[in-house]
């Protein structure tokens, strides 16, 4: 796999750097931000990195053909009622998910951040099409008239429809296999994780600052088993992936800009 040119690297960092960042964390994330910066690979690469070996995608994708254009159609209305984004993954992260779930076949999904439900769905239809496995998400929502989450900075709040739950958009016949928990994920993923005890799969995905992302991924490392998958969507808004990788020495990838980190990738590094 082709490691991402230096030029463009450092133009990315450039753009990335914030003074009042650097005087509130001072120099660690940044260097971390420079040492372990995530290499960009292809979903093909991706899978086979974490010994998936040769992946028919596209043959997988055609099973996701209806509920592409089931969601899509949910997202446009969201949009057209509430004249702004949903927050959601965008097409080729949605299948990312869902090729990994299919793949990587997880008894044990976590992940934090649901809002209207779309990275959920992809990952519960992943665990129903292979007949097994759980998700547990934990949501903080911010709903439309008000918020029970003040941490939520401006350009996060995608508010849930008055009336409607987190996970709104889920169809009905994926609920079977998820377990929701509303509340702060400083409150609840510890107890959550100690309850499960190791894990296949987390996705970050809720509150994206440094200081809660980089929390969040040493909460639930520890319980990640020895094949298993750290993902960070957003991980590109502060440098919270990079450092967690830098202080662990593990490697990181990125794959249709979501981050991640496996014990594979460096088993396969050191092959």
């Amino acid at each position: 796999m082709a490691c991402q040119p230096q030029e463009e690297l450092h133009t990315k960092i450039k753009k990335g750097l914030k003074l009042s960042w650097l005087l509130l964390y001072g120099f660690r994330p940044w260097y971390a931000w420079l040492s372990s910066y995530p290499r960009e690979i292809k979903p093909e690469q991706f899978l086979g990195a974490l010994r998936h070996g040769s992946t028919n995608i596209t043959s997988l994708e055609t099973e996701l053909k209806d509920l592409v254009i089931d969601i899509a159609s949910k997202v446009n209305e969201y949009v057209r009622t509430m004249h702004r984004s949903p927050g959601a993954p965008s097409r080729n992260q949605a299948i990312l998910l869902y090729l990994l779930t299919r793949m990587h076949r997880p008894k044990i999904i976590v992940e934090t951040g649901v809002g209207q439900g779309v990275s959920t769905t992809f990952l519960l239809k992943g665990l129903h099409d292979n007949g097994e496995g759980r998700l547990f998400s934990i949501d903080l929502p911010f709903f439309e008239g008000g918020s029970n989450n003040p941490r939520l900075p401006s350009d996060e709040i995608y508010p849930i429809p008055r009336g409607l739950k987190p996970g709104w958009m889920i169809p009905d016949y994926l609920r079977g296999r998820w377990e929701l928990l509303q509340g702060d994920s400083m409150e609840l993923l510890v107890p959550l994780l100690n309850r499960l005890g190791q894990i296949d799969i987390f996705l970050q995905d809720d509150l994206h600052t440094y200081r809660h992302m980089l929390l969040e991924f040493r909460m639930a490392w520890p319980h990640i088993n020895e094949e298993g998958v750290l993902l960070s969507h957003d991980w590109e808004k502060n440098p919270a992936l990079c450092q967690f990788a830098w202080e662990n020495s593990l490697p990181s990838v990125q794959c249709c800009r979501i981050g991640c980190i496996s014990r594979l990738f460096e088993s396969k590094r050191e092959a």
